[in-house]
């Protein structure tokens, strides 16, 4: 077993669990809507009651956990979480103190093995329930009494024990972990509350202490503990802080603003070409969810009314499947069978949904993209699946002709047989599963390409292994026009960006985007491969 599976044991064991009937018979407080405004010291009782209302149990497939209740709007809820709690794949769910059993939406979910171990879901009720206050962590000391609640595996009811915060880490362990408390946390208390005396909500619980692995006490940056520092963490349980919530969800309503002016003053401004072209990427790259065949990628390239046009890969939505749009925000829209429109001679496919809110339009790029015998430097933007929702962008160099494939039919399934999928652009940038979909850009952030494919073994002669593939924007305009959109909608131009200077090129290999890390050990070839190009 590698580290990495090793250390995914690690974390999930926190939070498997096992069908449970909430029987918990300890008063309730009071159901009202608005957030408890507990500015002052409350008794160990009236605590435990606040926990009993706002603490949840989320069942996700071949996991799950706890999750607490922290925002009402109208007949919205949404539940906080750990990241590792949840499944990227099928449905999630929870159950409130009354018992009753709710279909949730995941809205927002960070990284556990290496950002911050938080998750942000989303369900409808008619009931009344008590959701909890977000505490000001600026007043965190060592040494005052914390609360910590959850759902053990073995236990039917909610178990809330009562501790001390013992350390305050400067540096943020793997997945965010911060506050360190001797508070007992059992498996299947991941995601629950950590309440100060107040009754709010400073962190979520997600690891246990004595944890198996010593890799579990890195920190993000990629430091280690020392042997002493080693032996105080493992003796401790650890939350991720309220405040990183600004990090993993920075466009939840209940956010205050000076947490979200505190992590913009954290990311260092990028003023290069570079963050230029990430921003943008940031800004029209979209998340495509499937119920039964993982994630892909898109980009908004249209805006008709209330009505966004993503362009995607063929193969992101061929099947019949219940798919949603994750947008940039972090919003989810369902997607209808009737608003997915294929071609029939591309790997291409384009999908409208619905929304009142404002999105960024992609630019598209209509010049030759052939027009010299140099290879352009450009770059790739979409959704990893190893990624847990984490955005990647990639940068490469274009084959200064066209990529002309033969592909056997056997090759490339999804396609049903189709020969040529209208793979016409070729490159070097690292491409990885769920980033299929995802916008090609030049150097001015101007989408030239839809991402769709890495070369398979084999085929096309004369070409490079693990060549990235891809099909040129000015392909799909038909198919743009069979689903409604009326050309003049679309922000074109025809001026090709002008030849990077040296000091820009080695910005992007000097960039912190690009740094090359390590694939596992079990990776693919063609990603060590595509490193190497």
């Amino acid at each position: 077993m590698n580290q990495l599976n090793s250390l995914i044991i690690a974390i999930l064991s926190t939070s498997l669990v096992l069908p449970f009937a909430y029987t918990a018979t300890s008063q309730q407080l009071s159901n009202q809507a608005n957030s408890v405004l507990a500015n002052n010291t409350l008794s160990s009782e009236k605590i435990r009651q606040l926990a009993q209302s706002i603490t949840v149990k989320v069942f996700s497939p071949n996991k799950g956990g706890s999750g607490v209740l922290i925002s009402k709007q109208g007949k919205t809820y949404t539940i906080l979480t750990n990241a590792h709690v949840i499944s990227t794949k099928g449905t999630n769910s929870i159950q409130t103190f009354d018992g009753k059993t709710h279909a949730a939406t995941v809205i927002s979910r960070g990284d556990s093995l290496a950002g911050n171990d938080l998750a942000v879901l989303q369900f409808q009720s008619q009931e009344n329930y008590q959701v909890i206050a977000l505490a000001n962590n600026s007043n965190l000391s060592e040494n005052k009494e914390v609360f910590a609640a959850g759902f053990p595996d073995d236990s039917k009811e909610i178990v809330i024990s009562n501790g001390k915060i013992s350390l305050l880490s400067e540096k943020s362990l793997v997945g965010g972990y911060q506050i360190g408390y001797t508070n007992e946390i059992r498996q299947g208390m991941s995601g629950g509350a950590l309440l100060n005396q107040a009754g709010e909500l400073i962190g979520i619980n997600g690891l246990t202490n004595n944890a198996i692995l010593k890799e579990t006490y890195f920190y993000q940056d990629g430091t280690r503990p020392s042997a002493e520092q080693l032996q105080q963490l493992r003796q401790l349980s650890f939350a991720v802080p309220i405040q990183t919530l600004a990090k993993v969800a920075p466009n939840l309503a209940i956010i205050p603003p000076e947490w979200r002016n505190q992590q913009q003053a954290t990311i260092p401004a990028g003023n290069t070409f570079v963050d230029k072209v990430d921003n943008i990427a940031q800004q029209i790259t979209v998340r495509i969810d499937s119920q039964n065949n993982g994630n892909g990628s898109g980009v908004i390239i249209a805006k008709q009314g209330d009505t966004y046009y993503v362009a995607t890969a063929l193969h992101v939505v061929k099947n019949p499947d219940n798919y949603a749009i994750i947008a940039p925000d972090g919003k989810q829209y369902a997607v209808q069978q009737s608003n997915i429109f294929k071609s029939e001679g591309l790997d291409a496919a384009v999908v409208k949904f619905t929304s009142n809110q404002t999105y960024a339009v992609a630019t598209i790029a209509k010049y030759n993209l052939y027009y010299s015998w140099q290879k352009p430097w450009i770059f790739l933007s979409g959704f990893p699946q190893q990624a847990a929702g984490k955005r990647k962008l990639t940068a490469g160099l274009r084959s200064y002709r066209k990529v002309s494939i033969s592909i056997r039919a056997e090759s490339l399934d999804y396609l049903n047989n189709l020969i040529d999928a209208g793979y016409d652009l070729g490159y070097t940038n690292l491409t990885q599963p769920g980033m299929s979909g995802g916008a090609v850009l030049d150097a001015l952030g101007q989408v030239i390409g839809i991402n769709t494919s890495i070369e398979p073994k084999g085929i096309g002669e004369k070409q490079e292994l693990g060549l990235g593939l891809g099909v040129p924007i000015n392909s799909i305009f038909g198919l743009l026009t069979k689903s409604g959109l009326k050309p003049e909608l679309l922000q074109v131009v025809n001026q090709a960006p002008p030849k990077l200077t040296k000091t820009e090129i080695n910005t992007i290999k000097n960039h912190p985007l690009f740094v090359a890390q390590k694939p596992s050990e079990n990776a693919l070839e063609l990603v060590w491969q595509s490193l190497q190009n």
